[in-house]
């Protein structure tokens, strides 16, 4: 086997195959190590040859190379098994992080409160991979390092799954390993649906005590298998809907006067987020009406007449019944009561000069609550 004998300053300039061995003098030409170069059998094997520790080291040509002095440390490896340097350490770090995402969610990244004053150039690369992934094709660039150390960058969760994310800065043509973030859960991207809720073909009802609700739910898209609840406020009823007809009607009796927000509910499965419905307002017992008087106040002269006019809303409300149905003026001197239609009016004449107070009461009826309004009126002499 052939020998070269050849010192540490020439090395650049030599071409070493791997059927030689090399020995590295000193330059006072005493031999200081042999190596043995018949282990190099193919192109894919490399060699780092240190001038300062005398020492050849093999390493796998898909390895990322890192060089390093006998006084750095060569970095660690978490509780994963991914690798990453600790000369400095930085982190990477997940603002706001959740307890699990969906496929296709947006994150922003950054580095720990450890960032070291190493300046690793604003116009770096930063890369994110997955896991240790050593498949630098499968590496996502995310931006620069100037980006990095100030927002954040953005990163797409693409992978189903439990996995580690971690930042890469490639800087002065090293690559610099941050630690890992734990593993966090990424599952993958479900299909949104929307509920559609009525009652009494309404989204608002009106009813009597022991009176009833016809509900009926609509989901789009339909999911055959979906279990769909009924909600009244935050308490679950009894009963399931189906989002398919007859299956997505329930009747429902309320028996206590008051209001009542009902709600649909689909929990979702592994293909279908959940989804909540719009809201229908049941209204048990006598529901509000509203009382608009016309003028609120006036100003007039003794002698002359106001005309003061009370219209209920909704129509329903002015329904006349045994005693329902009706508007009361209640003057100084005078009380008077009209039967409603839409509106009516009373003209007033006051008898004196001053303020008067005109009290519009709407009496209701058996479905409507009674309501009433003040009405203002300066006589000059």
């Amino acid at each position: 086997m052939a020998v070269s004998s050849i010192s540490a300053a020439d090395i650049n300039d030599t071409q070493v195959t791997g059927d030689d061995s090399l020995i590295i003098e000193n330059s006072d030409d005493s031999v200081e190590s042999q190596v043995d170069l018949s282990a190099a059998q193919s192109e894919d094997d490399s060699f780092d040859i240190s001038q300062e520790t005398n020492s050849i080291s093999k390493s796998d040509s898909n390895d990322v190379l890192k060089a390093s002095s006998d006084d750095e440390k060569l970095g660690g490896y978490d509780s994963n098994g991914i690798y990453y340097d600790d000369n400095p350490t930085i982190s990477s770090v997940i603002v706001n992080a959740k307890d699990s995402y969906e496929v296709g969610d947006k994150v922003t990244l950054k580095l720990g409160s450890e960032l070291n004053s190493y300046d690793y150039g604003s116009n770096s690369i930063v890369y994110v991979r997955l896991d240790g992934e050593q498949d630098r094709s499968k590496w996502v660039n995310v931006g620069t390092y100037g980006t990095l150390k100030t927002t954040g960058v953005e990163y797409t969760m693409t992978e189903s799954g439990s996995h580690a994310i971690q930042l890469i800065l490639n800087s002065y043509m090293n690559y610099w390993f941050s630690k890992a973030t734990n593993k966090v859960v990424i599952n993958k991207a479900k299909t949104e649906t929307a509920l559609t809720l009525t009652g009494n073909g309404a989204t608002e009802v009106q009813i009597k005590p022991g009176g009833s609700v016809r509900f009926v739910v609509t989901m789009n898209p339909s999911v055959s298998s979906a279990r769909i609840n009924l909600f009244y406020g935050d308490v679950q009823q009894s009963g399931v809907l189906r989002p398919n007809s007859p299956n997505n009607v329930m009747t429902r009796y309320f028996y206590d006067e008051g209001t009542y927000l009902v709600t649909a509910y689909y929990a979702g499965d592994d293909d279908y987020k959940s989804a909540t419905s719009n809201v229908v307002k049941v209204v048990v017992g006598k529901a509000d009406a509203t009382l608009t008087v016309t003028p609120e106040t006036a100003k007039i002269y003794l002698g002359d007449s106001v005309t003061i006019k009370g219209t209920v809303t909704p129509s329903a409300a002015a329904v006349a019944s045994t005693r329902a149905g009706i508007i009361r003026y209640d003057f100084d001197d005078l009380t008077e009561s009209v039967t409603l239609n839409s509106g009516v009016s009373f003209d007033y004449t006051p008898k004196s000069a001053g303020t008067h107070i005109v009290n519009v009461t709407y009496l209701g009826n058996d479905d409507y609550k009674s309501t009433s309004k003040l009405v203002t009126i300066e006589v000059l002499p």
